[in-house]
C-alpha cells in the first residue's frame, strides 16, 4: 500500500539538492516502486538527467527492494518540512481518509453512542496507535518527527484494517523505583523523574514486571514531574483493591470484562488480595473533572481506594505480580 500522494513525493524530490549518485539512485527506485511510470515521471522531472531520458532508463533498471520509506528517509535527512506541506495541503488527507470505511464505521459509531458515563463524546477520540504495516509506520513516525500532529496522523490513519494496529496508552513512567522501594534512596523520585512513552499492553507489564512505577497519563510539554498542572488528559486509568474484594470475585464482575490488565500489587498475599485493575477509555479525556468522575464511579463499583483519583495517581510495579492480561488470554506469574 502506497501512503503518501504524488504531489507530496514531488514537493519532496524538489526540495533536494543534488545528490550523489547512490542517494539519486536510491531515490529513483524508491519513487517508481511505488507509483506507475508517468506518476514517477511527474515526481522526479525536477531531478537533473546527466543524459537524455537517464531518469527513465533508471525505473526501468531500478532496484526492486526499494521501499517508499527510503524517499521519507532522505526527506527528513535534508529536513523536508512535513507540518508547512500539510498546513498548505491539508484537504488532500482528509478528503482521502474521509472516503474510507473505517472513518465512515466511526462516524456511525459517534453517532449512535453520544455518551460515556454520563460525558459528552469527542468528534475526534484522540487515540494513539502503532500500526503493524512498516511503510504506513516509517511514515507517521517521519511526520511525527517533523512537528506534525500524531492525532491528526491517526485520524487520516484510518483507511487501515482495525486488525491492523495495536492501541498505545498515554503513561509516563520511573524506573528509579524497584517495586515500592528506592534503590538510591532519592525521595524526589516520587515527583520527578518522569518519563512520557506511548506502550501497548506487553509494554506496560515488562513495567510493571520490572518493578518501576508509572502514571496513567503523559505530562504536559514532556514534564519530568508528577504534579496535577503537568497532567495532560488520560486514555486509561487503575483502580487498587485493597484487601476487600478477593481477586477470583473481582474477576468475575461485569465491568472487569471490559478492563485490560490486572496486576497483583507488592502487598499481596492469599489472605488478603491486593491489586490493580488498568482499564483504556473509548478516548482522551482532557478534563480534570470528567477523568475524576468516572474514577469515582468505578471505585464506588468496586468498593475500591477512593485515593484513585487522584489524575497523577503513582503505581508501583512489582517484581513478583501475578498478572492477568485480560485483553490477550494471558497470565504471567
Amino acid at each position: 500500500m502506497n501512503n503518501i500522494s504524488v504531489n507530496l513525493a514531488r514537493e519532496i524530490v524538489k526540495s533536494f539538492p543534488r545528490l550523489p549518485y547512490n542517494d539519486w539512485l536510491k531515490v529513483i527506485s524508491s519513487v517508481a516502486n511505488s507509483f506507475n511510470l508517468n506518476e514517477s515521471l511527474y515526481i522526479l522531472d525536477s531531478m537533473q538527467n546527466e543524459k537524455p531520458n537517464e531518469i527513465q532508463n533508471k525505473i526501468e533498471k531500478r532496484l526492486k527492494s526499494i521501499s517508499i520509506a527510503t524517499l521519507l528517509y532522505y526527506a527528513k535527512l535534508y529536513n523536508f518540512d512535513f507540518k508547512e506541506y500539510y498546513s498548505r495541503n491539508k484537504s488532500e488527507l482528509t478528503d482521502k481518509f474521509k472516503n474510507t470505511s473505517t472513518y465512515k464505521f466511526n462516524q456511525i459509531q459517534q453517532t449512535a453512542r453520544k455518551t460515556y458515563l454520563g460525558i459528552n463524546i469527542p468528534k475526534r477520540d484522540k487515540l494513539i496507535y502503532r500500526f503493524s504495516d512498516t511503510a504506513i509506520q516509517t511514515t507517521i513516525n517521519e511526520f511525527i518527527s517533523s512537528g506534525y500532529d500524531i492525532i491528526d496522523l491517526m485520524t487520516y490513519a484510518n483507511d487501515l484494517n482495525l486488525q491492523s494496529k495495536t492501541r498505545l496508552l498515554r503513561l509516563a513512567i520511573n524506573e528509579n523505583f524497584k517495586n515500592k522501594e528506592i534503590p538510591d534512596g532519592n525521595k524526589n523520585h516520587y515527583s520527578k523523574n518522569f518519563k512520557n512513552v506511548l506502550y501497548d499492553i506487553p509494554e506496560l507489564i515488562n513495567i510493571i514486571k520490572s518493578g518501576f512505577a508509572f502514571i496513567t497519563c503523559n505530562l504536559k510539554n514532556d514534564s519530568d514531574s508528577r504534579v496535577k498542572n503537568n497532567w495532560f488528559g488520560s486514555d486509561c486509568f487503575c483502580i487498587d483493591i485493597d484487601g476487600n474484594l478477593p481477586l477470583e470475585n473481582g474477576l468475575n464482575m461485569e465491568l472487569t470484562q471490559t478492563a485490560s490488565l490486572i496486576y497483583t500489587s507488592f502487598n499481596h498475599t492469599e489472605q488478603k488480595n491486593r491489586y490493580r485493575i488498568l482499564f483504556k477509555l473509548p478516548f482522551l479525556i482532557e478534563n480534570e473533572n470528567d477523568y475524576i468522575n468516572i474514577l469515582n464511579k468505578f471505585i464506588a463499583y468496586y468498593n475500591a481506594d477512593k485515593q484513585c483519583n487522584d489524575v497523577v495517581r503513582l503505581w508501583f510495579g512489582n517484581e513478583n505480580a501475578k498478572i492477568i492480561d485480560i485483553e490477550n488470554g494471558l497470565i504471567y506469574d
